[in-house]
């Protein structure tokens, strides 16, 4: 605001400034003109006095004639009054010569009284603009120096702004959720969408992350790290939206693997596997006391074990062959394969997972086909008699 006034002020005084201006160049241009018209006059009384002499020679020539007639008549008796004539003409001729000698000089003081008082005001006019142009010289300089001192004052207070700005940042990132539990902790009880913050401010990968979170399911708290209830989105993604995550979690989505193992970074973690038959509805679900994923730089290979609640028939992640189980293995995708099998097995079976050779169990194949092969095995042998998935994490 202070600074709009300044601005406001600056404009004014150069307004002032340019009216002045031209206030001068209009006198100026007065001038001119007055000079024009006293050229003028000059001309004219110039001309008046020409006209004037030349009348003067005419006359005289005229007397000379009758003067020289006379002569030549031989009227003697007339030399007193010639004499008297030629004296006449004489102080006429004086009398006329220094009254135009007297006009030109009053003419000339009046040029010259008119110059003077046209330079005199010019220069009064003048000496007015420059100290003018002077005081707002200074004013400007002035004005200059307070601006300067206020955008400093300014750039102080935008410092100060900033600082609290980040410290008020970090009391609410402080306060952030960094999972559903949390969010259960707080007073959250309803399941549903919720925004969480795995990762610290500091951290090159800190983004909020969108999640679904489970009020419900033994204690509430839970995070879905994976979640299926539409089939409409494909999960047979790369690499890199397997670890970043795609999806939504208003409907299917994969929250990532890199944020799966930052909510899993020095934590004690359980694991909560669900699947929903499409025939009668009804949820089979398994629960692992320990769940573990490590990061990029090994592939986020898979920990799983302490098996806890379920009414699966069976346990497909850990039961049955070895060559099966995804324990220990590194995640695949159809453009990385590092599974133990001579072929890709995330690209046979159209979905990315910690495949061994192949698997007993995988919750990402392609959506109620017969293509997506063995979600649970033996009780859940083709993807045609599933009508969705999840899997949940909460630490404990």
């Amino acid at each position: 605001m202070l600074l709009h006034q300044i601005l406001l002020q600056e404009t004014s005084l150069r307004m002032d400034l340019e009216k002045t201006v031209r206030d001068l160049m209009k006198e100026f241009e007065q001038m001119k003109r007055n000079q024009a018209e006293v050229k003028k006059e000059q001309e004219i009384l110039n001309q008046e006095l020409i006209d004037n002499i030349t009348s003067l020679r005419t006359e005289n020539q005229q007397l000379k004639d009758e003067l020289e007639q006379i002569v030549n008549s031989g009227m003697g008796t007339c030399k007193c009054d010639l004499t008297n004539i030629t004296s006449d003409f004489h102080n006429f001729k004086s009398d006329f010569s220094y009254n135009v000698s007297l006009s030109l000089l009053d003419f000339q003081k009046e040029i010259n009284s008119t110059t003077a008082n046209i330079l005199h005001s010019s220069d009064d006019k003048i000496g007015a603009v420059s100290r003018d142009i002077s005081d707002m010289q200074s004013a400007f300089k002035n004005l200059s120096g307070f601006i300067d001192r206020d955008r400093n004052f300014q750039a102080s207070v935008n410092d100060d702004i900033l600082v609290q700005q980040q410290n008020i940042s970090n009391v609410i990132i402080e306060t952030l959720p960094l999972d559903c539990k949390e969010l259960y902790m707080n007073g959250k009880r309803k399941s549903g969408v919720y925004t969480i913050y795995p990762w610290e401010r500091s951290d090159p990968n800190y983004r909020p992350v969108q999640v679904y979170c489970d009020m419900e399911t033994e204690g509430g708290g839970w995070t879905a790290i994976q979640r299926r209830i539409n089939g409409e989105e494909n999960f047979n993604r790369s690499w890199t939206e397997y670890k970043f995550g795609f999806g939504t979690p208003y409907g299917d989505y994969w929250i990532g693997n890199d944020a799966i193992h930052q909510l899993a970074n020095g934590r004690n973690l359980s694991l909560h596997v669900t699947i929903t038959p499409l025939k009668d509805g009804f949820v089979s679900f398994k629960t692992y006391d320990h769940f573990y994923v490590f990061g990029e730089d090994q592939n986020y290979t898979l920990q799983l074990a302490n098996p806890g609640n379920g009414n699966f028939k069976n346990d497909a992640l850990l039961e049955g062959h070895d060559r099966y189980k995804p324990i220990g293995m590194q995640f695949s995708t159809f453009d990385v394969d590092n599974d133990n099998y001579y072929r890709n097995c995330a690209a046979v079976y159209l979905g990315g997972w910690w495949f061994n050779r192949c698997h007993n169990a995988y919750l990402t194949g392609p959506w109620q086909s017969d293509k997506w092969r063995n979600p649970w095995y033996p009780q859940y042998t083709s993807g045609r008699h599933v009508n969705g998935t999840s899997m949940l994490i909460k630490s404990h």
